[in-house]
């Protein structure tokens, strides 16, 4: 059973992209407590809106942000009853967060939603400068498995949000197995250089064995198969083993066998340090990133 004060009563997702479909249908296909909690979707496009309405019938759809149906007889039963998703591009949160900042202000302090911002690169402090002062506010950094309900997210919340970002936690565990609460929110540029890039890792890391593997006349498709499970399947093992990870390396690496040569091989070409420098030059780039969506007051 989940303890009643984590539900919320009403999710909004200003944006209806993928990540938020992705978080939708990962709800609406798992959740036990969908049917006590109303889902509203933003989108800019009427043709668009359309096609929502119709993949979910039971959320309310509208092109306007500001929609009364959205913002109306706000649920205060619990703190964190209304948790809304900005799902833009980084580069639409300043006008979204200014536009909603009117409509948010107009409410009781308990009665805010918990305004939840799924990228990199905006800080609180510059969402704060944008929403209402008090206004609750938790950045979060999830993966594209969560479109496959196994993601991993890593949240951080204001201060005004450590009352609130379980909720929000127990909402992305619908679509997000592995949910990390960061204790700074530097942190989270390191979630976004891990794991927010580590599926496109693995994806190169298997597009290269693939390609190795039709250089000795194994078709793709047999390939693919082979190294895609093989991935699963280790990602399963590392995460239910209980031991760590290198171990799990070494009890495949017989001593003097294939796989240890293999391994070999890529230790003496630097392979740990080229997995490093990639995700430096990952943390850069995202620790950059403020500095493009920084927007004055």
């Amino acid at each position: 059973m989940e303890p009643t004060t984590l539900i919320p009563s009403r999710l909004t997702f200003i944006g209806g992209g993928h990540l938020a479909q992705a978080l939708i249908s990962g709800i609406y296909s798992t959740s036990a407590w969908k049917d006590r909690c109303s889902i509203s979707i933003t989108a800019r496009r009427s043709a668009h809106a359309n096609a929502l309405k119709e993949q979910y019938p039971s959320a309310f759809v509208t092109t306007d942000n500001l929609d009364p149906a959205i913002w109306s007889r706000e649920n205060t039963q619990h703190l964190g009853a209304h948790i809304l998703f900005i799902c833009t591009r980084p580069a639409d949160v300043p006008d979204v967060a200014l536009q909603l900042a009117p409509v948010i202000k107009t409410l009781d302090a308990d009665a805010r939603p918990t305004v939840v911002t799924m990228c990199p690169g905006i800080s609180v402090k510059q969402l704060q400068s944008w929403l209402p002062k008090d206004t609750p506010i938790v950045r979060s950094m999830p993966n594209t498995p969560v479109a496959c309900c196994q993601g991993a997210t890593g949240l951080f919340p204001s201060s005004d949000a450590h009352k609130r970002v379980e909720s929000v936690a127990f909402v992305l565990r619908e679509v997000s197995p592995a949910v990390c609460i960061l204790s700074e929110e530097s942190q989270l540029d390191v979630v976004a250089a891990i794991s927010g890039s580590a599926p496109a890792h693995f994806y190169y890391l298997i597009e290269s064995i693939i390609s190795a593997a039709a250089s000795h006349n194994l078709s793709p498709e047999i390939a693919q198969s082979l190294v895609v499970q093989s991935c699963i399947g280790a990602g399963f093992l590392a995460r239910d083993a209980g031991k760590p990870i290198h171990r799990l390396r070494e009890e495949v690496c017989v001593p003097g066998g294939s796989t240890e040569k293999a391994i070999s091989h890529m230790a003496r070409h630097q392979f740990p340090d080229t997995v490093a420098t990639a995700i430096e030059k990952s943390l850069q780039a995202n620790r950059e990133m403020q500095n493009v969506s920084r927007r004055d007051d």
